[in-house]
């Protein structure tokens, strides 16, 4: 049977929308739309910590757990920034727009991937290296690195008439020399492409699957694999109103 769940606790962290969080160690990490834009909270003892007072000067839209004491930041004035406990240990810059997506490379703790607003993906290394840079997107991207060794994008789209349009997931294959390219496209929603996660586990069975969810109210669950092959298929749709 599934657990039981119930509200442990709750903080007040800004009066503008949250736009992301992530945990490392018993602090909980809070992006905002409004300065200070990051806040840190002890889960245990309820301090906080304006982080982001003196260090970002664009609302945070992304962030990622590194590990117990660091994590990564993306904001709206395009830096991403390694973050030590509450201290800022590096800025890594390259992209052109807005970070709105972050997410840990499967294979390489040492690894990482962003998305941005300029219609990239790019692949780091914690030191700030950029090892590679996968464009042609649709305008806004997200990313999700599988266990199975694949790079899944999903971009927001065009518009075209005040409608959005070719909203796509990518994936994508890391040759021997470390760059990436596209083996197969497809469009599970009808519009934009809002986010892509694992489902727990990575794995589902006999299938590879990723969960995306869009603006055209639905959840999908794609299997990118099938023995071995990259694969067109949505497993499951949920549609919301």
């Amino acid at each position: 049977s599934s657990p039981d769940f119930h509200l442990s606790k709750s903080f007040f962290v800004s009066e503008s929308p949250i736009r992301a969080m992530c945990v490392s160690g018993t602090d909980l990490h809070v992006g905002s739309q409004q300065p200070p834009f990051l806040v840190s909270m002890n889960m245990e003892t309820g301090e906080r910590t304006d982080v982001g007072q003196n260090n970002i000067s664009g609302q945070v839209t992304s962030l990622m757990t590194v590990d117990s004491t660091s994590y990564l930041v993306g904001s709206l004035d395009t830096h991403i920034r390694l973050f030590k406990s509450s201290s800022q240990a590096l800025q890594i810059s390259g992209h052109q727009g807005g970070v709105i997506s972050l997410t840990p490379s499967s294979t390489s703790p040492n690894e990482f991937f962003s998305g941005s607003w300029d219609g990239t993906c790019r692949h780091w290394n914690l030191q700030g290296e950029s090892l590679d840079v996968m464009e042609g997107h649709e305008n806004g991207v997200t990313c999700v690195h599988h266990p199975c060794g694949a790079l899944v994008t999903g971009s927001s789209g065009e518009n075209e008439g005040g409608q959005v349009v070719n909203s796509k997931m990518r994936v994508w294959r890391q040759s021997d020399d470390g760059k990436w390219s596209i083996v197969q496209t497809f469009s599970p929603h009808t519009q934009s492409i809002r986010d892509i996660q694992l489902p727990l586990g990575g794995l589902l069975g006999p299938l590879s699957p990723v969960i995306s969810v869009g603006n055209d109210g639905s959840t999908c669950m794609v299997d990118i694999m099938e023995g071995g092959k990259v694969v067109k298929g949505v497993v499951q749709r949920l549609q919301y109103e």
